[in-house]
């Protein structure tokens, strides 16, 4: 993955690979450089599988062995982990009053990071109706998930493709997502510290896994290695 730089100097911005550049390509400054948030994703030939940074036009066909249809989704298998937030990525507080208070959980980094090396498409779903109270309208809820994917992206190189919330089910959410990325649900995941998140991948279809201090997964890396042996990797 390659992300966007920009210098705060001159305004310049490119693109390099993860790590900030030491100076600006184009006034040569060093100390005003910051990623932008924005990122550049690696495509691949589902037959050579050689990985290539795609211009602005997509090519006919792949550069290197020259096959038609190489992005071809009936052929490239899709796979995600739908995956809660408090309790699996983040500590759990009854109510979160500011941003400060997002610490990642032990492990929580090291487990999207290998969902991410697996080939998984990562999505955060967090229930509303179990955060009542002032400080946890839908509104808080949107902001700190923003918060969270912009930090994973700039801060950890770790992309989440999409948040969401929902109300009393989640079925309609990650069925939405299934279809609008053409995800098959035996192939997805749906992992949190909740009962709530077992029955929610039983009612999609999807596969299930519990974390947590009273499981056999106390964090999230520990369920990513069970992950990864069940895929076969």
């Amino acid at each position: 993955m390659r992300f966007e730089y920009i210098c705060n100097s001159c305004k310049h911005i490119w693109v390099a690979r993860e790590g900030v550049p030491n100076h600006c390509p184009n006034c040569s400054i060093s100390g005003k450089i910051e990623k932008t948030g924005n990122y550049l994703q690696p495509t691949a030939c589902v037959k050579c599988k050689k990985e290539w940074y795609p211009k602005s036009k997509k090519p006919k066909e792949c550069p290197f062995c020259r096959t038609p249809n190489w992005e071809d989704e009936k052929v490239k298998q899709r796979k995600a982990i739908f995956l809660d937030r408090d309790g699996t990525i983040i500590y759990d507080y009854q109510y979160m009053c500011s941003m400060n208070q997002v610490k990642f959980l032990p492990g929580a980094l090291n487990g999207l990071k290998k969902f991410q090396e697996l080939g998984f498409m990562v999505f955060i779903v967090v229930e509303q109706t179990s955060r009542k109270g002032e400080y946890y309208t839908e509104k808080k809820i949107i902001e700190i998930n923003d918060h969270i994917t912009k930090r994973l992206l700039v801060d950890f190189g770790i992309l989440v493709h999409e948040s969401h919330i929902y109300n009393k089910s989640g079925t309609n959410v990650i069925n939405h997502l299934l279809k609008k990325y053409n995800l098959k649900a035996k192939d997805c995941w749906v992992v949190g510290d909740e009962d709530s998140n077992i029955d929610l991948a039983k009612n999609t279809k999807c596969k299930g896994l519990k974390i947590g201090k009273e499981t056999a997964f106390k964090t999230l890396w520990q369920g990513a290695l069970h992950i990864a042996k069940k895929v076969g990797a």
